[in-house]
């Protein structure tokens, strides 16, 4: 395992599990856990850089995560077209969350 500590964006751990690679972020926030995993899921559209974070790459862009395991984090381009992004694994309110991510 390899941890790296990034400038005030928390500890990430690349881990190399039967040649796939897993990265757990974690950030520490001034929020009780149930207060920032609804921030982080519910209120992902409110904080998320869509200007440079997505596929239109405009702010224009929605975010949206689907809450239940199995559920997407979608982007809603202006043009109305959605593209999912990731695919969430786990879904334990206040305690953990899962996603896996589609890169590229």
């Amino acid at each position: 395992m390899q941890t790296k500590q990034g400038d005030n964006l928390g500890v990430i751990d690349v881990i190399d599990a039967n040649e796939k690679t897993i990265i757990e972020k974690a950030i520490e926030v001034p929020l009780d856990p149930e207060a920032a995993f609804d921030l982080f899921t519910d209120g992902i559209d409110r904080w998320w850089p869509k200007d440079s974070h997505s596929l239109a790459e405009s702010a224009e862009t929605t975010v949206r995560v689907e809450p239940r395991v199995g559920g997407q984090v979608v982007e809603t381009q202006p043009d109305g077209s959605e593209a999912p992004w990731g695919r969430i694994t786990v879904w334990e309110p206040g305690q953990r969350l899962g996603i896996r991510w589609h890169v590229g």
